[in-house]
């Protein structure tokens, strides 16, 4: 019997080719499976309408192929028997990974692997197809990832998100000795496909290659536009064989609760010997995005961990704004509540506005500057960048005598290391940002998130220059906002046993 469906397996992606028109029908049943839906408002009329948010899947837009995850194929092939598709009519392949380049990566004798991280780089050193590391911040993701990839000795990508970029040369420049010149950068489309012609050519002698998630999504959404006709439009191949032609043998996804999305469709096109996924925070609040992490990243890909490490106060500073109203913080047509309409209204209201800049100076004099010392930094998270430049404004005639500026995309990274107090958004400095002596955050953001309460919270590190100081998250609570203290109690359940302690003032 001729076989009515091809099925390539990768090491992480598998390709569906091959198939019927009718087939593809049927398979389109199981896609369907794999796309997350949100319900929204008809614009046009009463009722709700389902908008797709993500999918976890590849199509090329002939319909010729379809791509999804390795640990998808055993519910496909489930759901195909069901519909009497059986064996004997499949055709399966396994496809081998790739064989990598060496590479030898010397880590800095003055960085040594703690008890906790030595089984935890036995793990992503492992012969296993993928790993997953939800680590503590600050207790070592990157050097475990790396000291692993220095073991295992082969070719390097990361797949970043571009803010990141300036933290990971940091971290390779100071991990790995004589790594200067061995790595490169790869962020637009142009870059993409120059690195592909340097590996096409021969000339790819780079031990690291940085490549920008956003630029991977762009070449992953050109193959499934225009498929194998990919290789007329600059990109010469398609992503499947990327790896292959690059000669990666580790690639380290960071930070992959941005974008679990991206990084799962990141994968369906992969076929690599080992993928590094690291995360501090890897939940969503979604049910079905969770559910398809843990596809992802099941059980026997997760690292060990240690018991959480707890060094950190927490206050709530509850305020009152009497005359405000609902219009000040909902979304019209959604009625949800919205962080930068709460900021934007703000300014648009010189009284309010008046006392919210009073009510900040006495926090920062009250938390941050009563007992400061020199080298020491305080953090504050808004919400829109108008805000945080009128705020830095303000803070900066109030506390002439500091240094103080604003952080926000684009913003110079060596900056917001200097400054004496930085306001930042939690996007730009809430995640994978670490400052040295950061002794206070004030989060004035109202979020019910758990991932970005947790990623605020980390922020924080044990202050090694200041041993019998801790550090100190500080958030508000507006008490006429429901919402606000709705967030507030759920940081009550997000926080405990993470933190030393947990209380609530009235400023």
């Amino acid at each position: 019997m001729t076989p009515s469906l091809r099925i390539e397996c990768y090491s992480h992606g598998v390709r569906l080719s091959g198939f019927t028109r009718e087939l593809f029908n049927t398979l389109t049943l199981f896609l369907e499976t794999l796309t997350l839906k949100e319900p929204r408002k008809n614009p046009r009329g009463r009722g709700m309408t389902m908008e797709l948010k993500k999918r976890f899947y590849g199509v090329t837009a002939n319909h010729k192929e379809i791509f999804i995850h390795r640990n998808s194929i055993d519910e496909l092939l489930k759901f195909l028997e069901q519909r009497g598709i059986g064996p004997e009519r499949i055709e399966l392949i396994q496809i081998q990974h790739p064989t990598p380049a060496l590479a030898e990566f010397k880590v800095n004798e003055k960085f040594k692997a703690f008890g906790y991280q030595v089984p935890i780089i036995e793990k992503l050193c492992s012969d296993i197809y993928s790993a997953a590391l939800g680590l503590q911040t600050g207790r070592g993701k990157t050097f475990s990832a790396l000291a692993a990839a220095s073991r295992i000795g082969e070719r390097v990508s990361l797949m970043l998100q571009p803010k990141y970029f300036g933290i990971w040369v940091k971290a390779l420049e100071e991990i790995y000795e004589g790594i200067e010149g061995r790595w490169v950068s790869v962020s637009g489309t142009a870059e993409l496909q120059a690195l592909i012609e340097r590996a096409i050519d021969g000339d790819m002698n780079y031990d690291v290659i940085m490549v920008s998630m956003v630029t991977y999504r762009n070449y992953i959404e050109a193959y499934e536009r225009f498929g194998e006709g990919i290789v007329r439009t600059g990109y010469l191949i398609p992503p499947q064989r990327f790896h292959e032609l690059c000669q990666i043998g580790v690639q380290i996804n960071d930070e992959i609760q941005d974008d679990p999305g991206l990084t799962f469709r990141i994968d369906i096109f992969s076929n690599v010997k080992k993928q590094i996924y690291l995360s501090a925070t890897p939940y969503t609040g979604d049910p079905y995005v969770t559910k398809m992490i843990d596809v992802m990243n099941p059980p026997e890909t997760q690292c060990p961990l240690p018991e959480h490490n707890v060094y950190t106060n927490v206050i709530a500073l509850a305020y009152n704004e009497p005359n405000i109203t609902s219009k000040d913080y909902l979304t019209p047509y959604k009625n949800t509540f919205n962080h930068a309409r709460y900021e934007t209204r703000l300014l648009a209201s010189k009284k309010r506005l008046e006392r919210y800049y009073s009510m900040m100076r006495r926090i920062i004099n009250g938390v941050f500057l009563d007992d400061y010392v020199p080298g020491q930094k305080l953090l504050i998270l808004c919400s829109t960048v108008e805000f945080i430049h009128k705020l830095t404004k303000y803070l900066n005639m109030t506390f002439p005598n500091l240094v103080i500026g604003s952080h926000v995309s684009g913003s110079d990274f060596k900056k917001l290391m200097t400054n004496d107090i930085t306001v930042s958004t939690p996007k730009s400095s809430g995640t994978g940002v670490d400052i040295a002596n950061l002794k206070e955050v004030i989060q004035c953001v109202f979020t019910g998130s758990r991932k970005d309460s947790i990623q605020i919270l980390g922020r924080l590190r044990e202050l090694k220059n200041y041993p019998d100081l801790k550090p100190r998250l500080t958030y508000l609570v507006c008490l006429d906002i429901p919402q606000s203290v709705s967030y507030h109690r759920s940081k009550r359940e997000y926080f405990e046993g993470k933190v030393l302690s947990h209380k609530t003032m009235r400023i």
